[in-house]
């Protein structure tokens, strides 16, 4: 029961419907407590958070969720990419970058870190590192 309240909450954020799917999530945190899907599910609720601008509130519950000792290096990887999104939302460039970094020495293949890397490119570019950018790019 707890992977299809998943699968709905994640249909129904692509669908745009955030609160929803934001209901969907809680529920599964109320009633399956002890699912082996409870960090994917607060990393989709904070993902939520950020998309509803609570940029603030989505970082401090992704750095207790951090702290945990019983995370993936997927989570680990997912939360310090939604670190850096809410950073570049709030105009955190240097705390983007940290976050950046962060998660691209957690070691996944290329295809899936291509997006981070150009974030980070873009990033240096913004504040005027030019050379460094031009080394993450490739």
């Amino acid at each position: 029961m707890d992977k299809a309240s998943l699968l709905l909450g994640t249909w129904r954020y692509y669908d745009g419907r955030y609160i929803p799917s934001l209901e969907a999530f809680n529920y599964i945190l109320y009633k399956y407590q002890k699912s082996e899907l409870i960090n994917e599910v607060k990393i989709w609720k904070e993902k939520i958070n950020i998309k509803l601008n609570q940029n603030e509130f989505a970082q401090s519950n992704l750095r207790d969720l951090l702290e945990q000792n019983n995370l993936s290096n997927l989570d680990r990887y997912n939360i310090y990419s939604l670190l850096a999104q809410a950073a570049i939302n709030m105009q955190q460039f240097d705390n983007a970058i940290a976050y950046l970094k962060n998660s691209l020495e957690i070691g996944f293949k290329p295809e899936k870190t291509y997006r981070n890397k150009f974030l980070l490119s873009q990033l240096y570019e913004r504040k005027g590192i030019h050379d460094r950018a031009f080394t993450e790019y490739w």
